[in-house]
């Protein structure tokens, strides 16, 4: 077939068809790669013509270890231009950790008072005597007291006390070893070692062992001589944890009033009204922020200024604290004459009264001559003080008694008010007279003004007849008459 085309066509028949298979030759051996193919639709399509990745399959998700958030450590402590004049050591545990936090953020705006963070995460008065090598609390202490010179000391811990406490009574004094009668020594018996006790947590034991403690930590705050803060702790999610925070903060509360420091309770500013562990609630500023954390634990930044909150009222109202006055006392003042004639005895000074104190009774200046207040009208003490309806005139809009009662002749209605005083009459006000004065000449009075003529209407054409009317400039219409 392709030699009858080239016979038909001549010589351009084959040259055509020499040229098609030289191209389709050099296709097939120039065929591009994948590479290449890739190069090309770049440079056709632009850079964006890429190969997306391939979505995350679900396993490869769960496969994935979540990732873990300490929510027991604050941010740190934001660096100071001024040292200050007094500081807050806050010690505990984390809970301790995000108070301190909190505080400083407060405290922000006073520059003079400083926080100093003393908190070990994880402990407590009873997990310090895990281990020999782990120092008690009252050791700390006394250390970063020693060392910071604090004004103010805070303490709030009790998270990792809810477990056991292991007590070994005091040992009996050593039995004599004096042996029988006949001096044999071998038969005297050996003092037994005393085994230590168990309480579990919330037991009748573990209260009295665990206050001990609370007693001892006290009297070690409370030796450095300044004012000592115990604050409580918050509810925790969860039914139980809560109950044990309630359970930890009555016994605070009992040891912190009978040692004479203040007892913060920070537990209304973590609950709804029935009660309950809440994560979101009012802040400081009254407004609905998330306060809790995940963990259920710890807080927020806006948790944290709540928790600091309670605290910081306390701090501020001790330092601002009763102010001692020496009052004068009254002595007679020297070379005054007190014989009779002679000038009064009087004190150096009067009695000093309270600026801030309410006055309950109010309680005439003195010297002053002006007599009290008129007794108050029997009506108006009926109507505004009692509230009481007066009773309306007889036949008035307001009578509402029934039947209808008419007006009552004048004078006859006690609840009418009548006067004595004489009524004005009523007079027409006086006519306008002008005064002319002598030299003016009189002027003759000038007409009233003529009301301007209507001009004429012009008298409209007649029409013309309705044969003789213009009619329409189209022909056709006329078909349809």
């Amino acid at each position: 077939m392709a030699m009858a085309w080239c016979a038909r066509h001549g010589m351009a028949g084959v040259l055509a068809l020499a040229v098609l298979a030289t191209l389709a030759a050099g296709l097939l051996v120039s065929a591009p790669t994948p590479a290449a193919a890739q190069y090309l639709f770049e440079n056709l399509f632009g850079s964006s013509f890429k190969r997306q990745p391939r979505p995350e399959s679900s396993q490869s998700r769960r496969a994935r270890p979540p990732q873990q958030i300490d929510y027991s450590r604050a941010p740190p402590p934001a660096e100071r231009e001024t040292p200050p004049q007094s500081t807050v050591l806050v010690l505990g545990d984390s809970m301790a950790d995000w108070l301190a936090y909190g505080l400083e953020d407060l405290l922000e705006e006073t520059p003079e008072l400083g926080v100093v963070r003393g908190h070990r995460a994880g402990s407590g008065l009873i997990r310090y005597e895990a281990g020999d090598k782990a120092p008690d609390w009252t050791q700390i202490a006394r250390e970063r007291i020693a060392k910071e010179r604090p004004s103010f000391i805070v303490m709030m811990l009790g998270i990792h006390d809810r477990q056991s406490i292991r007590e070994t009574p005091v040992a009996a004094p050593a039995a004599s070893r004096e042996g029988s009668e006949d001096g044999d020594t071998s038969r005297a018996k050996p003092t037994p070692k005393p085994q230590p006790i168990d309480h579990e947590f919330r037991a009748d034991g573990w209260s009295e062992a665990y206050g001990a403690r609370v007693d001892a930590m006290i009297a070690v705050l409370k030796s450095a001589r300044i004012p000592v803060f115990w604050v409580g702790m918050p509810p925790l999610r969860g039914t139980r944890s809560t109950s044990d925070m309630s359970y930890l903060n009555e016994i605070f509360k009992e040891r912190a009033e009978r040692a004479g420091i203040v007892f913060v309770d920070v537990w209304d500013g973590f609950v709804n009204e029935a009660g309950r562990f809440v994560v979101q609630g009012p802040d400081v500023e009254g407004q609905v922020r998330r306060l809790r954390t995940n963990d259920g634990v710890h807080f927020t930044r806006a948790g944290a200024r709540t928790l600091a909150h309670y605290l910081e009222r306390e701090i501020q109202r001790v330092r601002s604290g009763p102010i001692s006055l020496t009052l004068p006392t009254s002595e007679v003042q020297p070379g005054v004459s007190t014989g009779l004639g002679g000038p009064t005895e009087r004190p150096l000074a009067g009695p000093v009264m309270p600026l801030t104190s309410p006055i309950l009774v109010p309680e005439p200046l003195a010297g002053s001559t002006a007599s009290k207040a008129p007794a108050t009208h029997a009506v108006v003490a009926r109507t505004l003080v009692k509230g009481e309806l007066i009773d309306p005139p007889a036949g008035r809009a307001d009578d509402f008694a029934w039947p209808r009662r008419s007006v009552a002749a004048f004078g006859s209605d006690p609840h009418v008010t009548t006067t004595t005083l004489p009524i004005p009459e009523m007079k027409p006000p006086p006519a306008k007279t002008k005064v002319e004065t002598p030299n003016e000449p009189a002027q003759a009075a000038a007409p009233p003004p003529r009301r301007s003529a209507r001009p004429p209407q012009r008298a409209r054409p007649p029409e013309p007849p309705p044969e003789q009317r213009r009619r329409p400039f189209f022909p056709f219409f006329n078909l349809f008459r």
